[in-house]
């Protein structure tokens, strides 16, 4: 099975996106925010969250016949740690995501957003048509 990854910053639309096709997956749903992760996100434990949702990640979830997938993740260690090609890096416009993340009382979305320096700027729509090229030029 060959991977691809696009990172995604905290409210870039890796789960509507990863909804729209079926060789498209969002590693957050794949392994689930189990107590151990919701622990290591709370502690900024970003290494350590990386091992533990690849060790979640199984060959098992993807559906028979694909020999390509792009998974849609949060960092490079986590593309990294499931060895995945990462093709982008991308983070929405800073008032689309304080309309998303404002029902969100958590600090370390704002973090993310604001340490992701080397993510490319994006709409929502921009983000989803790079998707959509990824899923019908390369998988």
């Amino acid at each position: 099975m060959k991977l691809y990854a696009i990172i995604l910053v905290s409210g870039s639309g890796k789960t509507y996106n990863a909804n729209l096709y079926h060789n498209v997956i969002e590693l957050e749903q794949v392994c689930g925010f189990c107590s151990k992760c919701e622990k290591l996100t709370k502690a900024g434990k970003w290494d350590e969250l990386a091992r533990l949702r690849a060790k979640h990640f199984n060959d098992e979830v993807f559906p028979k016949g694909l020999e390509k997938m792009l998974v849609l993740l949060h960092s490079h260690q986590e593309a990294k740690a499931i060895g995945a090609l990462v093709l982008g890096y991308y983070k929405v416009e800073y008032g689309d995501f304080i309309k998303i993340k404002r029902n969100d009382k958590t600090v370390w979305r704002e973090h993310h957003w604001h340490n992701a320096k080397t993510a490319e700027i994006k709409t929502h729509k921009e983000i989803a048509s790079i998707i959509k090229r990824v899923v019908y030029k390369l998988l």
